[in-house]
């Protein structure tokens, strides 16, 4: 899923582009450039060159002076956010709560469950942050549709069918969205409305997390949906005997992808030891 892996998500950037009316244009910007800085020798004024034709949608339009400037101002940002490296810029590890999880068992239809399930996970992941060496979550994070419903196991739904299950979650209070004004919309009205969500019931957003039961926390990102189905008692699915994260019960598979491949590198290198010695 993009939303979890940072290098398809640049990859996809930079391979098709910001749109004009991307909401979320700035914070693309940012972590392209924050990829340049961190991946590659191109100097400054070669990142932003290059950045400048990736958003060249988004900047259409607009005169050079003004795209020169917020591309350096947006730099600048990107190298601060860079140089601090935050949790924010390391693989997040999640918290599940009981009481989360017995709100969302309690949803009786499927479709609507899977649904809640992955917009809590989506809401904490890209709502924590650090304030004071300490994580936090944001209130709201920005709607990411198409991963929310494709980690759901929803991507193939209609948009009717879509827009029907995000109203029933909204109106049965388990959702709460909002409009956060854009203040780039002076270049292009489009721009105006910023899309948000918040789930009611993530303990995260709470002030006090201390009395809440945890049930698991979220280490491994390959399909998410396994956690719910683990804590719903499927009996197809079971935990990695390294690390305890929720693995599809295969005969012979012991691991979860991420335990595979470091007992892979491990005994590759036992290997290569062995034989450099002989």
């Amino acid at each position: 899923m993009i939303v979890f892996d940072n290098d398809k998500y640049i990859s996809d950037i930079k391979e098709n582009g910001i749109g004009a009316t991307d909401p979320h244009a700035k914070q693309k910007i940012q972590d392209v450039i924050k990829d340049f800085i961190a991946n590659s020798t191109y100097k400054r004024s070669a990142i932003l060159k290059k950045v400048k034709s990736i958003a060249a949608d988004y900047f259409n339009g607009l005169p050079d002076d003004i795209v020169s400037e917020e591309l350096k101002e947006l730099f600048d940002v990107a190298k601060e956010k860079l140089n601090r490296a935050t949790t924010e810029d390391k693989k997040k590890e999640i918290i599940l709560y009981k009481s989360e999880m017995q709100v969302i068992s309690n949803i009786e239809d499927e479709k609507l469950r899977q649904l809640a399930f992955s917009a809590l996970v989506v809401h904490k992941f890209l709502g924590q942050h650090e304030d004071d060496e300490e994580i936090k979550c944001h209130g709201a994070v920005k709607v990411c549709d198409s991963d929310i419903f494709r980690i759901a196991h929803l991507d193939n739904v209609s948009g009717a069918t879509r827009n029907k299950l995000w109203k029933q979650l909204v109106d049965l209070g388990y959702i709460k969205c909002f409009v956060k004004t854009n203040s780039a919309f002076r270049f292009n009205p489009s721009w105006i409305a910023i899309p948000l969500y918040q789930v009611t019931f993530n303990v995260d957003i709470s002030r006090e997390c201390t009395d809440n039961v945890e049930y698991m926390r979220v280490t491994n990102y390959d399909d998410v949906m396994l956690y719910l189905r683990y804590y719903l008692n499927d009996s197809n699915v079971t935990l990695c005997a390294e690390c305890g994260c929720p693995i599809e019960r295969v005969q012979g598979k012991k691991y979860c992808s991420y335990c595979a491949s470091k007992r892979k590198k491990e005994s590759d290198k036992a290997r290569y030891n062995r034989v450099a010695i002989a």
